[in-house]
C-alpha cells in the first residue's frame, strides 16, 4: 500500500496542496522527504494521510487526535473558515499484496460469520490503483444525519474494503485461522513516528474491534479503554530476545532471527555502538536490553536519546511482525540524532523490510541535501525563512 498522489484542501496549515510521490517514469519513490520551515504544513501532510486512512485500516495512532473544527484551515488574510477540509489519495497496490489480502479475507471468513459479519468482497483494482476521498465535516446522509468522521468515498466503489486487509490479517493470526504468521507479512499497513517519540516509546500495533484469547502485546491492559497497552521498546526487545532463544517457537520459525536482524541494523546506523540483545541475568545490570560502545557495556536505561530513537525505529519495524509493503510516516527524524546518524538512518530505511514507502518531513538542512541528491526531495518552503504557509 503506497501513495502515488495526494491532494489536500483547507486542512490545518494547508490551504491547497497537491503532491506527487512517483518519479518521471511513474515509479513510486521509496523515500520522499518534504522539507520546509516551521508553519509550512509538513506535519499537516502527515496528519491528513492519517485522518483519511486510519478508520478503514483500524490503525491505532493516538499521537494524531481525532478530527475537529480546529483542523479547518483559516484562509489568509480574512481568517474566514472554509466549509470543508478534504483529502484525496491515490493508492497503489502491487499484485503480491492484493493476492495476500484476498487470501486473508478467504481464511478469516468463518471467523466473521461467527461474530455476525458478512464476508468481504473487494472490487478489482485496475492497475492496482485505488482513489479515496475523505472530508471533514463528514458528508450528510440521505436521512439528514452525518457520516462518521472516518467515512471514505472510493473509486472503484467500495474500494476502501481493501484497507481492511491489515486488521483482518491481525485478527486471523490471533484467532489461529491463518496457517502461518508469514501469511500476513505481504499485507501493508500504516505506521507513524511522531515528533514526541521520547514521550511514549510504545510499539503501536494493528487495532481491531474483536478480542481473542491470543496475546496481542507483552504489556498490561489499559484500564481507560480495556485494550492492551502498547508494549514499550524494552518489552518488545525482551520478546525478541526470548524468540532468539527459541522460547515458545518451533524449529525453523523465522522469528528466531529477528533479534539478530535488529542487531545488524543497529550496527549499520550506530557503529561502533552495538545492541547486544536482551539479558535476563547480566552480572552487573541484571535484566535489561544491553548495549556496547567500544567494549564498554551499558544498560538500556543508560542509553543516549539518539540510541533510544534508533531502537524505537528498529523495534517498530520488527515487532510484532515485520513491516513490508507499508506506508511509513516519520515526523522530523532528525530529532535527538547527530547529523551523521541522520544520514545513516536515511540510507538504512530502504533496507528495513521489503518494498516500504517512507514519507519524511523535516527542517534539517542535512536531510534536505541528502534527499535532493537522490531526487527524493519536495520543497515546501525556504528553510531560511520561518512562518511561510503552503497553499
Amino acid at each position: 500500500m503506497h501513495i502515488r498522489r495526494l491532494k489536500i484542501e483547507n486542512f490545518r496549515a494547508i490551504g491547497s496542496l497537491e503532491l506527487p510521490f512517483d518519479d518521471k517514469m511513474g515509479h513510486i519513490r521509496p523515500i520522499t522527504v518534504l522539507a520546509g520551515p516551521n508553519g509550512c504544513g509538513k506535519t499537516s501532510v502527515l496528519f491528513a494521510i492519517v485522518q483519511a486512512l486510519r478508520g478503514s485500516l483500524r490503525a491505532r495512532i493516538p499521537d494524531v487526535p481525532n478530527p475537529s473544527d480546529d483542523d479547518l484551515h483559516r484562509a489568509e488574510p480574512s481568517g474566514r473558515r472554509p466549509v470543508t477540509a478534504t483529502v484525496d489519495l491515490e493508492l497503489n497496490y502491487e499484485d503480491e499484496e492484493l493476492a495476500a489480502i484476498k487470501q486473508v479475507f478467504n481464511e478469516t471468513q468463518v471467523f466473521r460469520e461467527k461474530i455476525g459479519k458478512g464476508p468481504l468482497y473487494p472490487p478489482d483494482l485496475p492497475g492496482g490503483r485505488l482513489k479515496l476521498h475523505w472530508q471533514y465535516p463528514p458528508p450528510i446522509r440521505r436521512d439528514g444525519t452525518r457520516e462518521l468522521a472516518t467515512h471514505l468515498g472510493s473509486d472503484p466503489d467500495h474500494g476502501f474494503v481493501w484497507l481492511n486487509g491489515p486488521s483482518a490479517a491481525w485478527r486471523g493470526w490471533k484467532s489461529r485461522l491463518l496457517q502461518s504468521v508469514t501469511d500476513m507479512y505481504p499485507v501493508g499497513m500504516l505506521s507513524v513516528f511522531p515528533q514526541d517519540r521520547d514521550r511514549r516509546w510504545g510499539i503501536d500495533i494493528d487495532d481491531t474491534d474483536e478480542q481473542t484469547d491470543v496475546d496481542r502485546t507483552v504489556g498490561p491492559v489499559d484500564p481507560r479503554n480495556g485494550h492492551p497497552e502498547a508494549p514499550t521498546v524494552a518489552e518488545a526487545l525482551r520478546r525478541l530476545g526470548e524468540w532468539a532463544h527459541g522460547q515458545g517457537l518451533p524449529e525453523g520459525d523465522d522469528r528466531r532471527n529477528w533479534e539478530s536482524q535488529l542487531q545488524a541494523q543497529f550496527k549499520r546506523i550506530c557503529a561502533p555502538k552495538k545492541y547486544k540483545g536482551y539479558w535476563l541475568d547480566h552480572a552487573r545490570y541484571g535484566e535489561t536490553p544491553l548495549l556496547e560502545d567500544q567494549g564498554k557495556e551499558y544498560p538500556f536505561r543508560s542509553a543516549a536519546s539518539g540510541e533510544l530513537v534508533i531502537l524505537h525505529y528498529l523495534t517498530k519495524f520488527t515487532f510484532p511482525r515485520p513491516v513490508h509493503n507499508s506506508l511509513i510516516l516519520i515526523d522530523e527524524p532528525e530529532l535527538h540524532l547527530h547529523p551523521r546518524w541522520i544520514g545513516q538512518l536515511y540510507r538504512a530505511l530502504p533496507l528495513m523490510g521489503d518494498n516500504n514507502q517512507f514519507i519524511l518531513v523535516t527542517h534539517s538542512a542535512e536531510l534536505r541535501q541528502l534527499a535532493a541528491r537522490d531526487n527524493a526531495l519536495i520543497d515546501l518552503g525556504d528553510l531560511g525563512r520561518e512562518g511561510t504557509h503552503a497553499g
